[in-house]
């Protein structure tokens, strides 16, 4: 049956839909006559059945006449460039066969995956590259042709025709070809052949997993020739060059070995890589494919426990912190010294130490993924962190909410109302004429406001449209994001005189018991000078003003800034030039740190032991402090040491798996000048780097990982010695990329088994992963952590360096298609659009749309039976004469003359009608209101009335009733104008 439907449920609503028209249209239609009736309750049935074959989507079902053609093409980097280019000028001039009324065609490009790149027309823009972005390091023929099977009209017959190398290396071809089989649609193939002559590549690096410190190993290089060659092996381990060698490679595989010598623990990635050489020893072009010429391995030696030690730059050899590494040293921890500017990029490059001492560092020699790489070494790699307070530590040193200040058990926002020293910052801004000055200012003082403790008071002065006004009016540093809304509105003006503007923040300065007192004021120097009593009273109260000219007329040595200059000096403050204004946000931030040194307390104490502390095992007394930080314990700490204050001095808790400690005075003669002479200071330092120190196991369980697909697999088998199987661990893996500027992935492994935990995580870089496994128990406590790697090779791509046509052929065979040899679509030979091998196969069109026009052409229909009445009768008396006409009528001119003769005859008759008949009064005709036209007298109205309203009907001719009806116009006109 050529009729189908879609969707065929929709028929049942006929079954209720057609009864229902026929009772409504019965008593609607009642006043109709039969005929009407009837058509309209017949267009209405039909009109309710259009409408159910459009909602059940009618189809026509026919053989189809169409065929389509999509062409697959390679687009994989193993492929030549100019071969990738033949395959494109193949298409083009393929489709010059094209027959523009029934011929489709489309164009799929694959790589990793297949993508929709073209439409094909006979007349079309031509091909001349591929938009496309996609993968190119692998071929996945299965996805192109599954692509292709995808793009293909329903209604067409279709066909594919595969241009390729038949090199896979991804997906499983035969599946989609198979599918394609089932579906009818053979597969064609075109062979793009080629080969590289004279490739070199390293086809891996064979290394132990595991070396011992100090020990030698060996490291085996695998290098393939397509020919004799000489080339050049470049040895790397983690960005280091370690050794290069020329070697001459014969064809096939060569096998080379290099002794390494490991001198630190930790986790290292090793790379080779060949490079070609001519006679000369330089670099050979002959090589084309760079991919395949590094490859990659990793070690990981172990050691004993190894400590991170981080010093500020501006104590460059940590001559200051010799007493704290000679005790470390002697209680035989090793140290590993850095300054703050080496810190590892990687938080994979942390997981070799055990602890982590940051010794009177400030934190703006950290980037903040080297600091959130710290918060993650201790909260889920288990290392451990201590930092020693100084002037460059805690809240001093901008460490307030930083990552590391998370994993710290100590606070350095000041929150509780004691009395401790707190500070007062006022910033005097005047409008900036360098380019973006006013912007960037705006941004210099939200930052400062960032460095600012919660028990700081800051306050922002301009000179606006009122004049000298308060942008942000003295406030605690307590809500950092409102002060900074407001510093982001203001609308900075130019000053002509400093001294209102400058008696307004001395005043406020006064009125606060802020322990520090400071000011920075930005200008030009051009408003005039605030009066001498103004800085004496800033002297008084120790107020310091430091100052920041810019933009001064005569420059550096110019008048202006002689005013800059005797302020900061009067007041003990510091004066800055602003030549450039890159330097505003490091002179800000400098002296805005005048004011967090309020959370410095120099004063000597003597700590309080406050309860029991496993850093503190074996003493009962401790030496005094001249100085120390102050901070506030997290809930959740433990406080082992306090001042008198309350303050910690030392604190420690558990963060995540690892543990951190905090102690707020310093290991140096500075402050702690009776410890470093104490006999107590070794034991109590070594103890607290234990504390804290990476704690392992020494039950290892069995693991693995293996790459899967584009994915990575990692296995643990929690088995111990005894052969004991232990659930319901908490297994969790950190996943470093080889690409470094990429952030480490969190993978949580599932138990699949007894004893048996799983993971995967995708790979989409070459390189070596790094793998940091941690097992905890139920109680959270570590029963394993080991650190391994995965290796994930170049793509198998640029291991094939020919064309593989034997595949191709299978690929035909199987898919009922045959290989086409390029030349055979270049010289027209060959048309893929040829129905010959084609069978036949019924298209179905939609016909619902036609349907719906046809509905709306019966509901006027139906309107136009209903509304407009026809006069049958009349109809078929009109068409019956125009069908029975007599042949021989008149002709035209005939015609013509018959009226004319009959309209000469009427207009004799109106002649003769106008003639007056004998006995006919003859006066003047008196028009209706106009009298005689004689000018004869007028009757009177009351004559008029007393004539006779009733007369009988005039007799005569014409003229007579002419007369008369004008005579009973005028008389009921009279009647109308008495009344």
């Amino acid at each position: 049956m050529p009729i189908s439907f879609a969707t065929p449920e929709f028929l049942l609503l006929l079954v209720v839909l057609l009864p229902l028209v026929i009772l409504l249209g019965r008593r609607s239609l009642a006043g109709l006559d039969k005929v009407r009736r009837r058509m309209a309750l017949t267009l209405r049935i039909l009109l309710v059945v259009l409408l159910v074959a459009a909602l059940a989507e009618v189809e026509w079902r026919d053989l189809t006449k169409k065929v389509e053609v999509v062409f697959v093409v390679d687009h994989s980097r193993s492929i030549p460039e100019a071969k990738a280019q033949s395959a494109l000028e193949l298409i083009e001039r393929s489709r010059g066969r094209m027959d523009p009324r029934q011929d489709l065609g489309k164009v799929v490009v694959f790589g990793r995956e297949g993508y929709n790149e073209a439409t094909l027309r006979k007349d079309g823009a031509p091909l001349t590259r591929f938009a496309s972005d996609i993968d190119r390091n692998y071929t996945n023929m299965e996805q192109g042709i599954r692509r292709a099977l995808e793009a293909l009209e329903v209604n067409a017959r279709g066909r594919i025709v595969l241009i390729s190398d038949g090199n896979e290396t991804a997906g499983d071809a035969k599946a989609a070809i198979a599918e394609a089989r089932k579906q009818g649609v053979p597969v064609d193939v075109v062979p793009l052949d080629y080969s590289y002559g004279e490739e070199v590549l390293v086809e891996k690096v064979k290394i132990p997993e595991e070396a011992k410190i100090g020990e030698p190993f060996l490291a085996r290089v695998v290098t393939h020739a397509v020919k004799e060659s000489d080339a050049k092996i470049h040895l790397w381990r983690d960005g280091a060059l370690l050794e290069t060698r020329r070697v001459h490679l014969e064809p096939g595989p060569n096998v080379h070995e290099f002794q390494l010598e490991l001198d630190e623990a930790g986790f290292f990635r090793v790379e080779a890589v060949v490079q070609l050489i001519d006679e000369t020893g330089k670099e050979s072009k002959q090589d084309q494919l760079f991919q395949n010429n590094t490859a990659h391995g990793f070690v990981y030696a172990r050691g004993k426990a190894q400590v991170l030690y981080v010093h500020d730059e501006a104590d460059p050899d940590a001559a200051e912190a010799h007493h704290l590494l000679a005790a470390l040293r002697r209680a035989e921890i090793r140290i590993k010294r850095i300054s703050a500017v080496d810190f590892p990029l990687t938080a994979g490059e942390l997981q070799s130490y055990d602890a982590i001492i940051l010794d009177d560092v400030a934190k703006p020699a950290f980037s903040q993924n080297q600091l959130k790489n710290v918060e993650t070494a201790v909260a889920d790699m288990g290392i451990g962190l201590i930092m020693i307070g100084g002037a460059r530590s805690f809240g001093a040193g901008e460490w307030r909410n930083t990552p590391v200040e998370k994993a710290l058990p100590v606070e350095m926002d000041i929150k509780q109302e004691q009395v401790i020293p707190d500070g007062a910052l006022m910033m005097v801004m005047h409008s900036c004429e360098m380019a973006e000055g006013n912007a960037m200012a705006i941004q210099v003082c939200q930052k400062a406001v960032d460095t600012l403790s919660a028990k700081d008071t800051v306050g922002v002065l301009i000179y606006g449209g009122n004049g000298s006004e308060w942008a942000v009016k003295p406030v605690k540093a307590r809500n950092k994001p409102a002060i900074k809304q407001a510093i982001r509105r203001m609308q900075i003006g130019d000053m002509p005189d400093f001294d209102p503007i400058f008696r307004m923040a001395v005043n406020a300065l006064e009125k606060l018991p802020s322990s520090v007192k400071h000011m920075i004021v930005m200008s030009d120097g051009d408003p005039s000078s605030p009066a001498a009593s103004l800085l004496k009273r800033c002297r008084k109260a120790k107020i310091t003003v430091s100052t920041i000219a810019y933009g001064a007329h005569g420059g550096a040595q110019g008048p202006s800034v002689d005013l800059m200059k005797r302020i900061a000096n009067v007041t003990g403050g510091k004066y800055y030039y602003l030549d450039d204004p890159r330097a505003l946000p490091r002179i800000f931030l400098k002296e805005s740190k005048r004011v967090t040194r309020s959370l410095i307390v120099n004063k000597t104490i003597t700590p309080a032991l406050r309860g029991d502390s496993p850093v503190l095992t074996g003493f009962s007394g401790f030496p005094q402090l001249t100085g120390y930080v102050l901070t506030e314990a997290k809930p959740r700490a433990e406080v082992a040491l306090t001042a008198p204050d309350g303050s910690p001095i030392l604190a420690h808790w558990q963060y995540g798996v690892g543990k951190s400690l905090a102690f707020t005075s310093d290991a140096k003669p500075r402050w702690a000048t009776e410890w470093v002479t104490w006999e107590g200071f070794r034991t109590f330092w070594s103890q607290a780097v234990r504390w804290v120190k990476k704690d392992v196991q020494e039950n290892v369980f069995e693991f693995s990982t293996k790459l899967k697909g584009d994915k990575g697999q990692i296995v643990l088998d929690a088995v111990t010695e005894d052969g004991e199987v232990i659930d319901g661990l908490n297994v969790s893996a950190r996943i470093a990329s080889p690409d470094p500027n990429l952030p480490a992935r969190e993978v949580k492994l599932v138990q699949r088994g007894a004893g048996r935990y799983v993971g995967e995580f995708p790979v989409d870089k070459v390189g070596t992963y790094s793998v940091s496994l941690l097992s905890l128990d139920e109680q959270g406590q570590r029963r394993h952590s080991v650190t391994t790697g995965l290796v994930v090779p170049y793509s198998d791509e640029f291991r094939k360096l020919k064309s593989d046509t034997v595949f191709l052929e299978e690929l035909a065979r199987a898919g009922n298609g045959k290989v086409i040899k390029p030349e055979e679509l270049l010289d027209l030979s060959v048309n893929p659009w040829d129905r010959a091998d084609l069978g036949q196969k019924e298209a179905l069109e939609e016909q619902w749309p036609l349907a719906l026009a046809l509905a709306l052409l019966i509901f006027f229909l139906d309107v136009s039976v209903r509304r407009i009445a026809i006069d049958w009768d009349k109809l078929f008396a009109k068409a019956k004469a125009v069908v029975t006409r007599k042949p021989d009528a008149p002709r035209t001119m005939d015609r013509l003359r018959a009226r004319k003769a009959k309209v000469q005859q009427n207009r004799e008759e109106t002649l003769v009608k106008f003639q007056a008949e004998e006995g006919a009064e003859t006066g003047p005709i008196d028009v209706a209101g106009q009298g005689p036209s004689a000018g004869g007298p007028r009757p009177s109205t009351r004559e008029r009335k007393q004539k006779p309203t009733s007369q009988q009907p005039p007799e005569g001719g014409y003229t007579n009733r002419l007369l008369e009806a004008k005579r009973r116009a005028r008389r009921e006109l009279e009647q109308d104008e008495d009344d």
